[in-house]
């Protein structure tokens, strides 16, 4: 389950915490990247979010750079209005993570 804990956003800094169970933890390498990049780029359009947190099991998932606090200048090659090329969608089914390529199921 994804749920966004905005009670927590503090309003001068801007950071949404997005908590997701340890089945994220499975995610790795480009899969685990590209599942951050699309919550950092979908809870970014909310208003006055300028950075995400993204957390699983109780722990604090980084990008490959290492960062935490998560923008989409982190993730700018993700960047939606400018994609020309395609890639899987990540989506969570029955807790599970998994994969949508040109309309494939994986």
């Amino acid at each position: 389950r994804t749920r966004l804990i905005y009670g927590s956003v503090l309003g001068d800094f801007g950071t949404a915490t997005v908590a997701l169970n340890s089945r994220a933890l499975r995610a790795t390498g480009v899969t685990r990247e590209r599942m951050l990049a699309q919550i950092v780029w979908t809870v970014s359009g909310l208003l006055g979010i300028a950075s995400v947190r993204v957390q699983a099991a109780g722990g604090t998932l980084a990008a490959a750079s290492g960062a935490t606090s998560l923008s989409t200048y982190d993730f700018a090659a993700y960047d939606p209005t400018r994609r020309t090329d395609v890639h899987s969608l990540l989506y969570v089914s029955n807790g599970d993570i998994k994969a949508m390529s040109a309309g494939v199921n994986s």
